[in-house]
This record gives structure tokens, C-alpha cells and sequence, in this order.
């Protein structure tokens, strides 16, 4: 009978795990293997952002973003041409009276890498033209569906989703939420929470541990409560001092209790939570100055890799959102583009060897890589160059035979 039960119970644990196992959810595998998500720290935003690791992902990603230039260009046949204006004003100088391009566009991708979204309303001109930019705090604005469009509330006022610029970091399944980048990697987050906080209590103790006192106990609560006195001051008067050594009661002992920040390899795991944030973010973990396996070849891949698989798209989804609520659907001849070359001008062997090149190659012309760099124009600087030596291959044997 022992062995039929044995084996039921097995059978039990069996199907409990594959239940698991297809649900796929994170509380589930907590729950199976008894942590409960009580037990860990209550992640918000500015519990988040207490975590280095976490504000130095926000920081750089909302200030690489605003710090990238955007401009309004015209499409004209296969021509580009940079257009000036009030349209252009507004991203590239001053969205309104108060703020400058820099910190509006900083405040809306902080919103969301944190919040999980970013809105600003457009205020526009009786003709309907866009005239100013305001960021909204998103966590007053109350977003719903109603015959398939969305609607804005902000306080008292109601907004059209066509005039709400809303870049979120990912959509939820309704379409009217978002998900926030905190929220869903707050495991990892309120584990380093959990970590400096243990580290903080730790060291503030003089790097003494929870400790336990083993001997002949005093009777009563009166000499039980003098006795953790004697102990606790002499502990105390120890550390003040740097005194390794202080007297004990004769048969007594203190030993530790808990878990040895060492042996838990404390930080180690602190080095990981930061690996873990970066994947949360989508950056790599040199961007948070994690440095531990940076050299200076993989430290330029990664710098390449962040501008093409993590700032293009927010840059792209911010341009569309712009085309789409200044422009509408139909128009196209008039487009916002950021310039990313910008985030390169520190590396200025590089960015001086893909000047020549644009330059020699008739890509560009001397005035507009001085205009971008800010240097004045200089005459004839306008005309496209090309390489004088470069002839066509049918050319080639006609001259050798001259």
C-alpha cells in the first residue's frame, strides 16, 4: 500500500509540473518551487529607480534619444531638401514657449522607459496646423476606445487620438494600455532591490551579522533583556572603537545568522542584475557601465549595435507618430527624419573618413557636411565632387592602347 501511495503521489507531482510547464507564467514557477512573490520587494517606478542599474538604462536611453538631431525634410521627385519653418522649429529648437527640443523629447522617452508611454498634446492653429507641443503626465491621462478610436482624457479636457502624439514601449492586447518595461521585469528589479537593501543593512552594521547567543540563559525577561544589553554594548563599543576583540560572558558564544554575503556570492549576483536589466531594457550592458568583459573592439560592436537595434526603432516609431498626426495618412511630401550620425560626432576618426567619403564620391557636398558640423559655408562648396581618375571599364583598353 506504502508503494501504491508512492506512486500516486508521484503521479500528482507528475501532472502538477506539466500543468505548470504549459501555463508558462512566472508566478506559477515561483509558486512551484515555494517563493512567493510577497517575499520580494514591491516594485513602482521610483522604487526602480532607485537601482543604479535601472536609472543609468533610463538616463541613457531617454538622452541618447533626445540628444539625436530631428529635422523636417521635403520629398520632391528623388530629391531631399531640409524645409525650415515653424513645423521644424518645434522638434528641432522649441516645441513651445518653455522648453527646448532636448528636454521635451527627453521628458517623453522617460515616460516611456518607466511608464511604458509617452504622450504630448498638439495644440494647433485655427487653420489646423500644428503650433506647439506639450508633454502630458501620463499618469493622469486616461486612455479608452469608442467607435474604434481612441479618446484621451486629461483632467477635465478630452483629446482625439489625432491629437496626441502616444509612443508606448509595448501595446497591450485592448490596444488602449501599455505595458511598462519596470513593471514587467520587476522580478529582477525587486530582487536588486532586495540585494542592495540586504547590502545597505549589512555594512551599515559595521559588517556584523545577524548573530545568536548560545550559553546558559539568565531566567527571567528582566535578565534575559540586561544580559542582550551587556552584549549589544559591547558589540557597539567594539565597533566604535575598531576593536576586533570584546569580552564575552564566560560560557557564551555569538554566532552568525543568516546567510554569509561571501558564500552567497552576493556580488556576483549583483553583476548579474545588472546583465538582467540591460536585457530587460535592450541595451547592452556596457551602456551601464558594466565594463567587466569590455574591450575596445567589442565595446565599438556594441556602440553599433545600440544605434541600430535600439535607438533606430524608437527613433523610427517617433517619426511616424509626427508624419502620421501632423501629416495624416495621404501626405508624404513633407517627412520628419532624425539624423543618427549625430550620435557618432565623438568618434572623429571615423566620422572624418565618412565625410571624405560622401564627399569624393558625390554623395555630398563640402557646405553640407561643414553645415552639419556647424562651420560656415565657403565658395564653392556647393558643387558636387567625384574623383577625377575614375573612368567607365570600356574606357580602359582604349587607353592602353593609345
Amino acid at each position: 500500500m506504502k508503494g501504491l501511495a508512492l506512486v500516486a503521489w508521484w503521479q500528482r507531482k507528475e501532472e502538477r509540473s506539466q500543468t505548470i510547464a504549459q501555463s508558462a507564467t512566472a508566478a506559477d514557477w515561483y509558486a512551484f518551487f515555494g517563493i512567493k512573490d510577497t517575499q520580494l520587494p514591491t516594485v513602482t517606478v521610483d522604487a526602480a529607480l532607485k537601482v543604479p542599474a535601472v536609472s543609468a538604462a533610463v538616463k541613457r536611453l531617454s538622452e541618447t534619444l533626445a540628444a539625436c538631431h530631428i529635422g523636417l525634410y521635403r520629398r520632391s521627385g528623388m530629391a531631399v531638401t531640409p524645409v525650415s519653418g515653424t513645423l521644424n522649429t518645434m522638434l528641432a529648437d522649441a516645441p513651445n514657449e518653455t522648453q527646448t527640443s532636448f528636454k521635451f523629447r527627453r521628458y517623453l522617452w522617460r515616460q516611456v522607459f518607466t511608464h511604458g508611454r509617452g504622450m504630448a498634446y498638439i495644440e494647433r492653429n485655427a487653420n489646423g496646423t500644428p503650433r506647439s507641443l506639450f508633454g502630458l503626465d501620463v499618469t493622469k491621462v486616461t486612455v479608452h476606445r469608442q467607435d474604434e478610436r481612441l479618446h484621451y482624457t486629461y483632467g477635465r479636457r478630452r483629446y482625439e487620438a489625432s491629437d496626441v502624439i502616444d509612443i508606448t514601449w509595448a501595446d497591450k492586447d485592448d490596444m488602449t494600455g501599455a505595458l511598462s518595461p519596470i513593471i514587467e521585469n520587476r522580478r529582477a528589479i525587486a530582487l536588486a532591490i532586495a540585494m542592495n537593501d540586504y547590502a545597505a543593512h549589512y555594512f551599515a552594521g559595521g559588517g556584523v551579522p545577524p548573530l545568536s547567543l548560545e550559553g546558559p540563559m539568565p531566567t527571567g525577561a528582566e535578565a534575559m533583556k540586561r544580559q542582550m544589553e551587556d552584549i549589544m554594548r559591547a558589540i557597539n563599543t567594539a565597533k566604535d572603537s575598531n576593536q576586533p576583540v570584546f569580552p564575552m560572558p564566560p560560557g557564551h558564544a555569538l554566532k552568525p545568522v543568516g546567510l554569509d554575503p561571501d558564500k552567497g556570492q552576493m556580488v556576483a549576483a549583483l553583476e548579474f542584475q545588472i546583465e538582467e536589466i540591460a536585457r530587460g531594457f535592450g541595451i547592452p550592458p556596457v551602456f551601464l557601465q558594466d565594463l567587466r568583459r569590455g574591450t575596445y573592439s567589442n565595446t565599438e560592436q556594441q556602440d553599433l549595435s545600440y544605434v541600430k537595434h535600439t535607438i533606430t526603432p524608437w527613433a523610427e516609431d517617433l517619426e511616424e507618430e509626427l508624419n502620421l498626426k501632423f501629416f495624416g495618412r495621404s501626405s508624404r511630401s513633407r517627412f520628419y527624419m532624425h539624423d543618427l550620425e549625430s550620435i557618432s560626432r565623438g568618434d572623429t576618426r571615423t566620422r572624418t573618413e565618412s565625410n571624405e567619403r560622401a564627399i569624393f564620391s558625390g554623395q555630398k557636398t563640402v557646405n553640407e557636411i561643414r553645415t552639419k558640423q556647424g562651420d560656415p559655408a565657403v565658395d564653392g562648396g556647393d558643387q558636387p565632387l567625384v574623383q577625377s581618375a575614375m573612368i567607365p571599364l570600356n574606357q580602359v583598353s582604349n587607353q592602353n592602347e593609345q
